[in-house]
């Protein structure tokens, strides 16, 4: 199908809000299905969320793609995620109500599921609730043909057509109740269903005219009639403002809000070019602004369809992403291939130091009166002293102290993983300063641990000699801990450095005697 078929064909059958058109009228050439809520409208910004669903390209069913909100939970444009797992039987209908999605399944009985979408602690990560399994809701009626569905004030509405006259139900708990539609609601046209925290709005499009009726919370019904340009089909709505979309020419789209005044122009935009049958899909998110989002494919010189995003303002109609779908997670590809080379060096360097042979293996010599630190000692003391290090970290980059220390933060997205090796850096120089001036780290003097030469009876190391047992402490961890397995108490960092570390009295162990730890 050639670029500008495509576009307005899918555009002039695209679903809204919480809502949307016919099946039945839509002649099976729709492909996506868009809708879209508010957690909390008075929260500032408020938590906004949009779905729809895609058809895949192979035409096996289709798949849902969530849109988080941004500015909160570490969201931002253009983050798209796949809900669940390609599902081969595809909803007739979706609705959403905060953070849930209900979806409408053919069948006898029909079914009508849900599953909710959570934030993790990863900012800018969402998972679904319950993971992989959607909540069974009671079952909507079995007659009539349903046209739309909706969640508006908290309760799912469905629109059905039956014998030439449209009859409208409402989940109230777990019964079906039906609601009294407005005198002269027919059959004809485009209709389309739209909820929200507001109301629930009813839109017929035939031609250039446009009817839309709307429940308010006091079971009232109102009517306005507005004047549209031909092909113009409703996609949403936003802070109880409809929003249509109008073909402008072969490839582009104009963008209509109706006011209580009347409908305004907001602008128009490219219709982006589709590969293949799944389509182009749209959505309008009701946030701070409003935005109204656009995801469709395009094929790459591989064959393989890349997926895109245009997100326009709805506010200022200025364009505030257009690119290829941004897929969060805790660390980018680039990131994780630095991870992985780090990882591998200091594998290599451990087995190398490790294996190594060392000269000075002959017991230390130990001052009379004291004692080689037990490894508890020296464990708390390391401890203390990871914590003294990821302080300035903390304080500089702005991350918890408690992510640094227990390498959360290597799963937060973006950069923020680089606050460990910044860590272990300032440990090294941290330590290597203050073995050199004071005998011993903030930890080990603490805890009453000294470090001082293996033999010669000096009374402090050598800053070199300090570097060198720091470096592997801190680059070299799990050589370090080894520590804990040598029969002299003293690892690698130890042994090069000709270092001991001892604590006063022999009140733990006659001297010469104990196991030391990674400190």
């Amino acid at each position: 199908m050639r670029r500008w078929g495509i576009g307005v064909v899918i555009l002039l059958c695209v679903w809204g809000l919480s809502g949307h058109a016919s099946a039945s009228e839509s002649g099976g050439v729709i492909r996506a299905v868009g809708v879209a809520s508010v957690v909390d409208e008075n929260a500032a910004p408020p938590e906004a969320h949009g779905w729809v669903r895609l058809a895949r390209p192979d035409e096996q069913g289709a798949v849902l793609v969530h849109f988080p909100p941004v500015s909160v939970h570490g969201g931002r444009p253009g983050v798209a995620r796949r809900v669940m797992r390609p599902m081969a039987d595809p909803p007739l209908l979706l609705a959403a109500d905060g953070r849930r999605l209900y979806l409408l399944f053919d069948g006898a009985p029909r079914k009508l599921l849900s599953i909710d979408a959570a934030p993790t602690p990863i900012d800018g990560i969402w998972t679904d609730v319950p993971p992989g399994l959607m909540t069974p809701a009671t079952p909507p009626p079995d007659d009539g043909v349903p046209v739309g569905m909706a969640s508006a004030m908290g309760r799912v509405h469905l629109l059905f057509e039956k014998a030439g006259a449209f009859t409208l139900d409402r989940l109230d708990g777990n019964t079906w109740n039906a609601v009294e539609l407005p005198q002269g609601i027919e059959p004809g046209g485009s209709w389309a269903v739209f909820g929200d925290r507001r109301g629930l709005s009813l839109v017929r499009t035939d031609g250039a005219d446009a009817t839309i009726l709307r429940l308010g919370p006091d079971g009232r019904w109102t009517e306005s009639e507005v004047a549209v340009n031909e092909g113009a089909v409703a996609v949403g709505v936003l802070h109880g403002r409809v929003v249509f979309l109008e073909p402008e020419g072969e490839s582009r789209a104009g963008i209509v809000l109706v006011e209580a005044t009347g409908p305004a122009r907001l602008g128009s935009f490219e219709i982006p070019h589709a590969a293949g049958e799944p389509g182009l899909a749209a959505v309008v998110i009701p946030d701070a602004t409003g935005r109204l989002v656009l995801l469709w494919g395009e094929a790459s010189a591989g064959g393989s369809i890349e997926h895109k995003i245009r997100e326009v303002s709805l506010s200022t109609g200025r364009v505030l992403y257009d690119g290829p779908v941004v897929r969060v997670t805790p660390v980018s590809p680039r990131e994780f291939q630095l991870m992985a080379v780090g990882m591998l060096l200091v594998m290599v360097v451990s087995l190398y130091v490790v294996l190594r042979p060392v000269d000075d293996r002959t017991p230390p010599e130990i001052p009379d009166g004291v004692a080689l630190a037990p490894p508890g000692r020296r464990f708390a003391a390391t401890v203390l002293d990871v914590f003294v290090s990821a302080l300035p970290v903390s304080w500089v980059l702005g991350i918890p102290v408690a992510n640094i220390i227990t390498f959360g933060v290597v799963l937060d997205p973006g950069d923020s993983w680089l606050a460990v090796p910044v860590m272990f850096a300032v440990g090294l120089v941290y330590g290597t300063v203050m073995e050199a001036l004071f005998g011993g780290t903030v930890g080990k003097l603490l805890l009453g641990c000294r470090v001082i030469p293996a033999r010669g009876g000096g009374r402090r190391l050598g800053l070199k000699a300090c570097f060198l047992r720091n470096l592997i402490k801190w680059v070299l961890p799990p050589v370090a801990g080894l520590a804990m397995l040598d029969p002299s108490g003293r690892h690698r960092g130890d042994l090069l450095a000709g270092a001991v570390v001892i604590i006063s009295g022999d009140a733990e162990g006659a001297p010469g005697e104990g196991h030391g730890g990674p400190g």
